[in-house]
């Protein structure tokens, strides 16, 4: 499967990076490999899951914050192949 750019006679990663989101498993499928960053969904979600049963169990409970680290997977759609440029 072509990542987008190649219509526009753009080369994917050597005129334009692209970096997806979720992390899901087409990024592996596309050529080249697409770079994505990881929100954590299924943390954020387990997280939800844990405050709401914690509320439940306790009304009176004050909210606290849950922070999710993003991740960041580096694939060949945001390689650089000529170092020193800029884009």
């Amino acid at each position: 499967v072509p990542l987008v750019g190649r219509p526009a006679d753009l080369e994917v990663p050597g005129d334009v990076a692209v970096v997806g989101m979720d992390d899901t498993d087409i990024c592996e499928l596309v050529v080249p490999t697409l770079t994505s960053v990881d929100l954590g969904s299924q943390q954020r979600a387990a997280a939800a899951a844990r405050l709401l049963l914690e509320r439940l169990d306790d009304p009176e409970r004050p909210a606290r914050l849950v922070t999710v680290e993003p991740t960041l997977t580096i694939r060949e759609s945001s390689l650089d192949d000529q170092p020193g440029r800029h884009r």
